[in-house]
């Protein structure tokens, strides 16, 4: 508040100033001639009618019958003879001294009339209350009643209600909504979460239908991957667990590391010893970490010419039986493929799974235009079986990518 009036202050006596300087400066004795003069009162005086109309204190009548005025009797004047004149100094000292009264006071009253002092009093605005958020939601709710179709709004409703833990009041929202749109992957999300919310984080049963279904229309949603594992893995089904954040892990660590970070705990603590046991035999498991894979990779010449700029190449090992979880992965781009692609436990997704812990694997190479980890109908492939892990291996194997995925 302070700073505002000493701003405004140091404006009035500047505009003051401006105003008041020539008057003063002009109260001097002298002669002068009348034409002269004349002219360059015309001038000012023009400047300040066009100065009036552009802020709006005249309209475009005004200004122009005041501009011919102005022009009639300087013609008037002009006409005579010239002869000494002497500007009276008194008067433009009274003149001065009425606007140094005027100017301030005329500014007052226009502040007063159009301003808005509240503003200088006002406090900034407090962070609401639990009581300030019922009952914005309150007022959203009783909206929509009016608003049946804004579905937009009935979201955002289900999500306060989500986050205010009123899982009841939620599940009834998304509930409703889906009688008139069933398929809306927004509504069965927010259906299948509150549903599982108000059965203490269970997400087997009725919310994993839900789940099901949007996997049906959107086989890439990350939200319904993550509870569709959650819900396997509660129901004791660890490898279909696996089979849905496994690729899913692949995906987040490209586009949310964070995600990805707390994927991979969960993945870690899904009965890591069951992961162990279930290739103890087959895989005469060893400890050597300099075990690698050279790859090779080309393309069938029919399947590059329908390669686009964005397509992506993924090349991974996994092991021969077991759970579907790649030991080692590459993601490149399938435009710039190197010559030779090394698969190690550097490329590993989980430290508990990693390609030196196995003899043999089988390889896949494909092209995903979605960029999904997870096989998608219209992917391009190539996969070699029975491939032997070995340290420093001398070749690369060669992987053609000539088929499809139906």
């Amino acid at each position: 508040m302070t700073s505002f009036w000493i701003i405004a202050i140091v404006m009035m006596v500047i505009a003051v100033g401006l105003t008041v300087w020539p008057l003063l400066g002009n109260s001097v004795k002298g002669s002068i001639d009348r034409s002269q003069l004349n002219i360059s009162l015309l001038q000012e005086q023009y400047q300040q009618l066009d100065q009036d109309l552009a802020d709006g204190i005249i309209d475009e009548k005004i200004h122009a019958s005041s501009k011919a005025d102005l022009e009639a009797a300087i013609l008037a004047d002009t006409q005579s003879s010239s002869h000494p004149a002497v500007l009276p100094s008194s008067k433009a000292r009274l003149t001065a001294i009425a606007l140094i009264a005027l100017i301030p006071l005329c500014s007052a009253l226009l502040y007063k009339q159009y301003g808005n002092p509240a503003l200088l009093t006002a406090q900034p605005a407090a962070t609401p209350t639990q009581q300030d958020v019922e009952a914005m939601v309150a007022g959203l709710a009783a909206r929509l009643e009016s608003d049946p179709d804004n579905l937009e709004g009935w979201i955002m409703l289900g999500k306060s209600y989500m986050m205010m833990r009123r899982y009841t009041e939620a599940k009834s929202v998304y509930q409703r909504q889906l009688e008139n749109h069933p398929d809306d992957i927004n509504f069965l999300l927010g259906y299948a979460d509150a549903l599982a919310m108000e059965a203490n984080g269970v997400f087997t049963g009725e919310p994993y239908q839900n789940i099901k279904k949007i996997l049906a229309l959107e086989p890439d949603h990350i939200q319904a991957r993550w509870m569709a594992g959650m819900a396997e893995e509660q129901a004791g089904n660890t490898e279909q667990a696996l089979a849905y954040w496994e690729p899913l892990l692949v995906d987040l660590q490209q586009i949310n590391p964070d995600m990805a970070a707390e994927l991979q705990r969960m993945i870690s603590g899904v009965k890591p010893n069951q992961v162990a046991s279930n290739n103890t035999d087959e895989t005469n498991q060893t400890t050597t970490g300099d075990k690698r894979l050279k790859i090779k990779v080309t393309i069938d010449p029919d399947i590059r010419s329908q390669i686009k700029s964005s397509d992506v190449l993924f090349v991974y090992a996994r092991a021969m039986q077991g759970p579907p979880m790649p030991l080692a992965i590459q993601r490149l781009d399938a435009n710039n493929i190197p010559g030779e692609i090394i698969l190690d436990d550097s490329t590993a997704m989980m430290p508990q799974m990693q390609l030196s812990n196995f003899n043999e694997v089988k390889v896949d190479a494909r092209i995903s235009a979605t960029g999904s980890a997870t096989p998608q109908s219209g992917d391009f492939y190539g996969r070699i079986e029975n491939v032997e892990v070995t340290v420093d291996p001398q070749t690369a194997l060669s992987i053609m990518i000539d088929k499809m995925v139906e």
